[in-house]
């Protein structure tokens, strides 16, 4: 699932003579001896939990399979409970529960995912999924609970969760917790897909803070959601941990309870980097790996295109995940949306765009290292668009374009997934301006793709034509909501790829691409991020 081989340095010592070298870390088939190594340690018997976002936006290893392969390395593993998260409805709620949750091994936990509506007549048969589970490890009873984030619904498309809601999690997270300890639970764990979004690793700020401190009676609660290393004692006493995202980071907590007293005498957290040198990864998850890569590799490791340097997810400021600044990929999603539907303008949010889009030197999954320099695969692309999103095309008044903008940079100068990708035009924000109203003035872009070309007219008087994916036109990421009035089109992967390939309007068959970042976006006022390198 959300769990490829990645890369870390081994150390950031910037000393003269001092090497930095980088190293694989992650991938489910390393990870598994890491937990056995550590499991080995345990006195007893140990619990493996993770909260939520296991599947979706997944690479294509998982992703083309249904993410089935995700659930079925999931069990290898061990997983004694999974948590739900916004990308577990990435299709819909049929989807998680008919087709993943049960081929789990492990059951699925949310406390405030409820009935759409409080009169809903429930659904017959075994639930599929629970708000808390009752386990007995090495004779202490532990109680395990499970939440979800709010913001599912902004996160996913229209209708993805029916026939759920999701409430806020404090009030039924407090009370599950006091029911267990009246079933005789001498720990209470609370896990879900809330996360950490500022301050330290020890003082942290955001989302799951808020909630952690409102809690009663749970002594240890599990983050997620925002890629951020935690570990916590707050001011209630619960220790809050999260990890960073994909395995690059796996926390072991180890906890200590009087059995005569039943007290929970002694709790600790450290976090371990699951390296990929000196240690042997599991046979049998080698081996499914491989075969699913060779299934995969004829239409996935087919290479379509290539760039003149490569194009990585950061943007132009050096956020990594691309989501403050204009981005490379990001003008080459947009540019191929615009492109192949020949509209005025395209816009794609930030957060739907999950890998670089050139292969790395040394190969992947469906990128070969024979290639040629900066080659970009089927494959890739997929890796870069894992959410299945289709494009939409639809026209909106110069007040409505100038919203979509709006809630782009709403967040700033806080890295938000709504963050913008346009094409077709350059604007300028204010970040001293309150959220609403920052958006300073726009221009369409040149032929040369330089901005200085016309202004455009961002009041109701004008009317444009406007390309962009299905999740924000549906007003995912506090978009506006045009969806009503949308045109759907084809797979927005299928379109990036016809463009790589020089297979769409205007494009050069053979060419390879050449972006550069163009001042599409700019921001004005203190504190804007600023360009990477200078």
């Amino acid at each position: 699932g959300q769990l490829p081989p990645l890369s870390a340095a081994a150390d950031d010592i910037d000393t003269e003579g001092a090497v930095s070298s980088s190293f694989d870390v992650g991938g489910v088939a390393f990870l598994a001896p890491w937990f056995d190594l550590y499991r080995a340690e345990a006195n007893g018997d140990t619990l493996l939990v993770t909260a939520g976002d296991a599947v979706g936006a997944t690479p294509p290893i998982s992703s083309v399979f249904g993410d089935l392969p995700t659930i079925e390395a999931m069990n290898a593993l061990g997983f004694s409970a999974d948590g739900l998260g916004n990308h577990n409805f990435d299709v819909n709620a049929a989807n998680m529960f008919e087709n993943l949750a049960p081929v789990a091994d492990f059951p699925y936990l949310s406390v405030n995912l409820v009935p759409g509506r409080d009169d809903a007549t429930p659904i017959p048969g075994e639930p599929p999924y629970l708000p808390s589970l009752l386990l007995d490890v090495n004779g202490v009873s532990v109680g395990l609970i499970g939440f979800s984030n709010p913001d599912i619904p902004q996160l996913t498309r229209p209708g993805a969760l029916d026939p759920y809601r999701v409430i806020d999690p404090v009030e039924p997270v407090n009370a599950e917790a006091a029911r267990l300890r009246e079933q005789g639970a001498a720990v209470v764990i609370a896990l879900g897909h809330l996360g950490a979004t500022g301050g330290t690793m020890t003082e942290p700020t955001g989302p799951v803070v808020e909630m952690t401190e409102q809690l009663r009676g749970v002594d240890i609660v599990v983050g997620d959601h925002t890629d951020v290393q935690v570990s916590a004692v707050r001011p209630n006493g619960a220790l809050l941990v999260e990890n960073l995202s994909r395995g690059v980071m796996f926390t072991r907590v180890r906890l200590v309870v009087d059995r005569e007293s039943g007290a929970l005498v002694y709790r600790t957290a450290d976090h371990h980097r699951p390296w990929n040198i000196g240690i042997t990864p599991d046979p049998d998850l080698v081996a499914t790996l491989e075969q699913l890569a060779v299934d995969l590799a004829p239409t996935l490791g087919r290479v379509i295109g290539s760039a003149v340097q490569a194009i990585p997810r950061a943007d132009s400021c050096g956020m990594e995940t691309g989501r403050t600044c204009e981005s490379l990929v990001g003008d080459i999603i947009t540019d191929a949306l615009r492109v192949t539907y020949g509209t005025d303008f395209a816009i794609t949010n930030s957060g739907g765009i999950r890998a670089d889009l050139t292969c790395p030197p040394e190969g992947g999954d469906f990128c070969p290292t024979d290639a040629g320099p900066f080659p970009i695969t089927e494959g890739q692309v997929l890796t870069v668009l894992p959410f299945g999103n289709v494009a939409v095309t639809v026209d909106v008044s110069g007040a409505e374009l100038k919203a979509m903008l709006e809630a782009g940079v709403a967040a700033m100068p806080e890295a938000s997934g709504a963050f913008p990708q346009v094409s077709g035009l350059c604007f300028t924000y204010d970040l001293g301006a309150e959220p609403g109203s920052r958006v300073a003035g726009a221009v369409r872009q040149a032929a040369d793709g330089s901005c200085t070309d016309e202004a455009i007219d961002l009041t109701d008087a004008a009317t444009y034509s406007i390309a962009t994916n299905d999740f924000t036109a549906s007003g995912g990421d506090g978009y506006p909501d045009l969806f009503a009035r949308a045109n759907s089109r084809d797979i927005l992967a299928a379109d990036v790829s016809q463009y790589v390939a020089g297979e769409s309007p205007l494009s050069l068959p053979g060419e390879p691409l050449d972006p550069r970042i163009e001042g599409r976006i700019v921001c004005e006022g203190e504190g804007c991020p600023a360009p990477a390198g200078g």
